[in-house]
């Protein structure tokens, strides 16, 4: 399944990111979640799918998505991108970009 990232409804679940109002140790463990998640799954791309921010177009395989997480991995992921030190504004881009992936692929179920 390709799935386009409108920029428009990323910056809009952006936003709703940045009103749960966590501190930036709590959206750095989040993404790693949403990360752990979806990096299984994505086909495209498949490297630097950890790194940040996505391109327009991702290539997703469903029924690859991870439900449940190991928490040991969750902290490995999460202490990795907390040494990239990105922004909390990143942080709630690159969370954002995740959910509406999901929230698509949810919607196509």
């Amino acid at each position: 399944m390709t799935v386009t990232l409108d920029e428009e409804n990323v910056q809009q679940m952006a936003y709703l990111v940045s009103q749960e109002q966590r501190s930036w140790d709590e959206y750095t463990w989040m993404l790693a979640q949403e990360e752990l998640r979806l990096g299984a799954a994505c086909a495209m791309p498949k490297e630097d799918f950890r790194h940040g921010g996505l391109p327009k177009m991702v290539k997703i395989f469903p029924a690859k998505i991870q439900p449940s997480l190991n928490e040991e991995e969750v902290r490995k992921l999460a202490f990795e991108i907390a040494q990239r030190s990105p922004s909390l504004q990143d942080l709630h881009w690159f969370i954002a970009q995740r959910r509406c992936i999901s929230d698509f692929i949810l919607k196509q179920a």
